[in-house]
């Protein structure tokens, strides 16, 4: 299921280079409030490929942000994803739960798959 531009409407920026300085400002644009998380989690990734002495962590980090920014840059798409993410906290009803973690799952490997091509 590729996010197609027709079904979640034109993008807000566009797709940025997938380095760290085109995620991080394409971050900083649309949910500025994760870049404490966007610079922890890259820290981590540092530590880990500087420890086993591979790029695959940061491979992965850059993925991992390249989708997140997917997301975020269409805004119909956006509020799907949270929305599903929140039932998972809101609801009592398991099954609404388990739809609404699916749904995001979903979406996110969707976004990995947009950025991949």
């Amino acid at each position: 299921m590729p996010i197609a531009e027709s079904e979640y409407g034109t993008p807000v920026v566009p797709r940025p280079e997938r380095t760290i300085e085109g995620l991080r400002r394409a971050i900083t644009l649309l949910a500025p409030h994760w870049l404490p998380e966007m610079d922890r989690s890259q820290r981590e990734a540092t530590t880990t490929a500087l420890k086993i002495n591979r790029l695959d962590p940061l491979r992965a980090w850059l993925r991992h942000w390249a989708a997140v920014v997917e997301i975020e840059r269409h805004p119909d798409l956006a509020f799907r994803y949270h929305r599903a993410e929140q039932v998972d906290t809101i609801s009592d009803d398991a099954e609404v739960r388990a739809r609404g973690i699916r749904i995001a799952e979903e979406l996110m490997r969707a976004a990995y798959t947009a950025v991949e091509t």
